[in-house]
């Protein structure tokens, strides 16, 4: 997902395409948001390295939390 679609897609099914083990790719989780972070450490030229996460919730009934890269989720196109 790209920054651009974050507000379309809160509070949809989306699904976890990174690489990550623990992690079941047929699992379904509730997009809640995204998060625009940077790193403290200086990048050459004085840049600095901007990343997105994004919070995904469990459907299953411990509505646990799990932080991603906001680049490893896919809205589900059947919810």
């Amino acid at each position: 997902m790209k920054p651009n679609n974050v507000i379309a897609n809160l509070n949809h099914k989306v699904r976890y395409t990174g690489t990550r083990t623990d992690i079941s790719p047929d699992k379904a989780f509730i997009f809640l948001g995204a998060t625009i972070r940077k790193t403290k450490k200086q990048r050459p030229y004085g840049k600095e390295k901007v990343f997105y996460q994004a919070e995904l919730q469990s459907e299953d009934t411990t509505k646990s939390l799990i932080i991603v890269n906001l680049d490893d989720i896919e809205r589900l196109q059947n919810d």
